[in-house]
């Protein structure tokens, strides 16, 4: 196998990408064509029978047709013989009408002289009607007048019996109020109790009952005074414990400004609180979240020295936690959120170097640690990334005595009342620099606890409490002795009671016994003289008797006039009933040969109108017969129609019978548009055009699969190889500082996804641990230089280049660290046929190794610098060999 570069395998590594994306987008291509094939070949298989269906219903249908036209000429035929039967009709009913009004001429004679005499009749009737009505009404009123004399005699007779019957019912009455008042003396006789025992008895429980109503009025005072003591009381434990619960509800304000600041970090807490189980130890949230400071004044402090980054970072205890909870939420959700490492070094390593109370000359009062309370992990992280536990915060008298405090104590950083200074020392110089910030208003730790305040609060509410249960208790108290009275209280009433009963008996037969005699006396008072009230009543029926009598002779008078008047109305009617006999004898024959004229005149206008109706339509039918035949208007029907029609059906039933039959037989079938047909010639084309695309894509297909092969026979093994060999330097190096490294190549599931193709470096630093993965999150800044540097050096035997240029390599390593790699570079810089090398730093470490071969340049730069026209390395060189001397 011929050996390839580095150039000529990229360009084999782009081909490979492109065909890839080729061949992607043909395989697609290729799918849906070939599932479009096989749905069109779906969709032609149910045309043909379409097609057939259509095909063998066409020709029921012609048949239809031709049948139809027979039934046309059918039906012209028949209503041009229906219209001349009308004709004939007409010319009958026209004669008809003539001799029936030649007829009816002298009937209107004999109906005249009719009408006439009925008219004298009736005037006759009329006069006879009015005279007997008078007599009847006069009659009518005499009748009215007897039978009111007739219902006062009958009013007086029950008067007097009401009479009768009252004073029966009240000798009744006397009777029983006699036998009622005699019990009622017997009963007052028995009774052998002294009732003057029962005066002093009911006087002594009155006097007990007053006193238990007063002791039950005073205790229920007394009970809603301490009633009224728990609800005040109770008011004060809810208003307390409202005012506490607003204290501590800092955090659910925070998150909310965590979702303002930073949208992923709040989404971030949200899925951990859900899923915190999900982890081995516990993972705090943002640091912003865990922070009380203990004085709002003072979170102005602790937010000039943590980093915004870091307020909203998550503070994790496990390592593995670390890497799971990175990799769910930055690469599966793609939450854009920090994450930081609790130090393992326990809270007490993190102490003070100096006690603060050595400085309070200088204002200084507190540490940062000491303003604010945090979870045990997120304060070691504090105090080892930002030192909380080394910043001293001062006051205003710390402002003025900058100076002092700079020259006089060990901070480099420190807190005056608004400002925050930092002090730097110069590598050259050794003078001190300072530089002053003036500090914002508090804005994500604003809202912090006031645990004074919470603590004054808490205890408050449990003082509260205790006097709530004191008034409780003593409100138990005066409900049990509450209880007690009152059921004393419903015992002497019950003794009152029966007292009372036994006092009342006699007094209420004494009151019976004397309104019973009121009664009686009353009552006999009320008597009435029957006799009297007979005599009057026989009076007053006399009187009435002898009007109804004259009355009664005057109706019968009037009874016979009446009479005489009907019987003369009686005969006059019956004079009037003849002639309106021979009246209505000439109407009935006058009307009936004017109805018989009248249906005559209706039949012969239904006739015209039903010959003109036939007369038009057998015009159209024939218009029809013609146009549906393709005959001109003019023309006759030829004979060979003639013929073919007269093998056909000859009435319309028939035809109509054959017609259905047809038709069954079309409807049996499947309807198809004709559009069908249509599309399935069209179908049958187009399946032959996508069968041979379909050929053309498969053989494509196969021929850019073919290419990518060969490339890759071409390009992995020679990747492989190179990576072998980078691998191969790697742990070399690696190994020569007695750590362990590895360069592997890195694919993904599919051999042929190349764009996926990358180096995994994987590096462990000490013997207990496995080769991780070399990542912002496993390894710390110095250990990923480290290994950065010596993957470069591994990388840079594979390409030629003139020369090499590395600027701060060494910065962030440890001493040990930078020792080796700098023996490493200069190891192989120095090796013969290699290329030119300058490492450029600001600092090495002493006593190291240098070769030969090696060419060091120092550059001097401060403001204590010689001028150039100063300096002169001879004279330089000459002192410092006197001074070895």
């Amino acid at each position: 196998m011929k050996k390839v570069g580095p150039p000529v395998m990229h360009e084999y590594h782009c081909q490979l990408k492109e065909l890839r994306v080729q061949t992607r987008t043909v395989e697609t291509s290729f799918k849906n064509t070939k599932e479009y094939l096989e749905n069109e070949k779906q969709k032609i298989g149910r045309l043909e029978d379409d097609v057939k269906y259509f095909q063998e219903r066409q020709r029921h249908l012609e048949r239809i047709e031709i049948l139809n036209k027979k039934r046309c000429w059918i039906e012209y035929e028949e209503v041009r013989q229906q219209y001349v039967q009308e004709k004939e009709k007409k010319d009958v009913l026209n004669k008809k009408i003539k001799y029936l009004r030649d007829k009816n001429t002298p009937l209107e004679k004999k109906l005249s002289d009719a009408s006439g005499k009925v008219q004298e009749l009736d005037s006759g009737i009329t006069i006879l009607s009015q005279e007997a009505r008078e007599y009847g009404q006069k009659v009518v009123n005499r009748t009215k007048q007897f039978e009111e004399y007739g219902e006062k005699i009958q009013e007086v007779v029950e008067e007097f019996n009401l009479k009768k019957q009252t004073e029966e019912d009240r000798k009744q009455r006397i009777y029983m109020w006699k036998q009622q008042l005699e019990g009622l003396e017997n009963e007052l006789e028995s009774l052998s109790v002294d009732h003057q025992d029962v005066f002093p008895l009911l006087s002594e429980v009155s006097k007990e009952i007053a006193e238990v109503s007063r002791k039950i009025y005073t205790i229920g005072s007394e009970k809603e005074n301490v009633k009224t003591s728990i609800e005040a009381n109770e008011n004060r434990i809810k208003g307390t414990e409202r005012h506490l619960n607003k204290i501590k509800d800092v955090g659910c304000q925070r998150l909310e400004m965590l979702r303002r600041k930073n949208k992923s970090a709040y989404d971030a807490v949200i899925w951990l609180r859900e899923n915190e189980q999900k982890y081995k130890k516990k993972i705090y949230e943002p640091i912003m979240l865990q922070i009380n400071v203990k004085n709002p004044e003072w979170a102005k402090y602790v937010e000039a020295q943590i980093p915004f980054n870091d307020m909203i970072a998550f503070v994790c205890e496990d390592e593995e936690d670390l890497e799971s909870f990175m990799k769910t939420l930055r690469d599966e959700q793609n939450l854009k959120i920090n994450v930081v490492m609790a130090p393992k070094t326990s809270l007490d390593s993190f102490k003070p170097p100096f006690s603060i109370a050595n400085f309070k000359k200088f204002g200084f009062h507190h540490y940062l640690q000491d303003l604010f309370e945090a979870p045990n992990a997120v304060m070691r992280y504090l105090c080892h990334m930002h030192h909380v536990h080394c910043v001293p915060v001062g006051n205003k008298f710390t402002k003025d005595n900058v100076e002092c405090i700079i020259n006089q104590t060990p901070f480099k950083r420190f807190f005056t009342e608004n400002h925050l200074y930092s002090v730097r020392k110069s590598r050259y110089t050794n003078q001190l620099s300072t530089i002053s910030s003036e500090m914002r208003k508090a804005d994500l730790l604003a809202l912090s606890v006031d645990t004074t305040q919470v603590h004054h609060l808490s205890e408050k509410l449990q003082i509260f409490q205790e006097e709530l249960k004191l008034w409780k208790a003593k409100h138990f108290e005066y409900e049990q002795e509450e209880k007690q009275l009152n059921v004393k209280q419903e015992e002497l009433r019950r003794k009152k009671k029966n007292l009372t009963t036994v006092r009342d008996n006699r007094n209420s037969l004494i009151a019976k016994i004397a309104l019973k005699k009121e009664n009686i006396q009353r009552v006999e008072r009320e008597a009435i003289d029957l006799t009297d009230a007979k005599k009057k009543v026989t009076e007053k029926i006399l009187l009435f008797a002898k009007k109804k009598s004259q009355i009664l002779q005057e109706r019968t008078k009037l009874i016979e006039n009446c009479l005489e008047s009907h019987k003369k109305k009686v005969k006059l009617a019956l004079f009037h009933a003849e002639a309106v006999t021979n009246k209505l004898e000439a109407e009935r024959e006058i009307f009936e040969a004017s109805t018989t004229i009248q249906e005559a005149e209706q039949q012969l206008e239904q006739v015209k109108e039903v010959m003109d109706n036939k007369k038009n339509e057998a015009h159209n039918l024939l218009d029809i017969a013609k146009k549906i035949t393709g005959i001109h208007p003019n023309e006759e029907l030829p004979e060979d129609l003639k013929k073919f029609f007269a093998q056909l059906p000859q009435t319309v039933d028939e035809i109509d019978n054959e017609i259905h039959k047809e038709q069954a037989k079309a409807d049996c079938l499947l309807q198809t548009d004709e559009s069908v047909v249509q599309e399935y010639k069209q179908k049958k084309q187009e399946i032959k055009k996508i069968e041979k695309e379909f050929c053309n894509k498969m053989q494509h297909l196969e021929q850019l699969k073919k290419k990518i092969e060969e490339i890759k026979q071409l390009w992995l093994p020679c990747l492989e190889e190179l990576i072998s060999h980078i691998n191969m330097k790697f742990r070399k190096y690696f190994a020569a500082l007695g750590c362990a490294g590895e360069v592997t190549l890195s694919t993904s599931e599919n051999p042929e996804d190349f764009e996926n193709y990358g180096v995994l470096i994987r590096v462990k630093y000490r013997d207990t641990e496995e080769l991780k993965e070399l990542t912002p999150y496993h390894q710390s800044g110095g250990e990923r230089s480290v290994a950065t540097v010596l993957y470069m050096m591994a990388l840079q035997e594979m390409t030629k280049v003139p020369f090499r240029c590395v600027d701060e390599i060494n910065q962030g390593m440890d001493s040990r660290n930078e020792r080796r790699v700098f023996e490493l570079v200069v190891q192989t810089a120095c090796l013969e046929a290699t290329s030119q090398y300058f490492l450029l730093t600001p600092k090495l470490l002493p006593d190291l190794a240098y070769a030969e071969n090696m060419t060091i340049l120092f550059i001097h730069n401060g403001p204590k610098m010689l001028n150039h026209t100063q300096w002169n390395l001879q004279q330089f060189l000459q002192r410092q060999i006197r001074l070895t001397e």
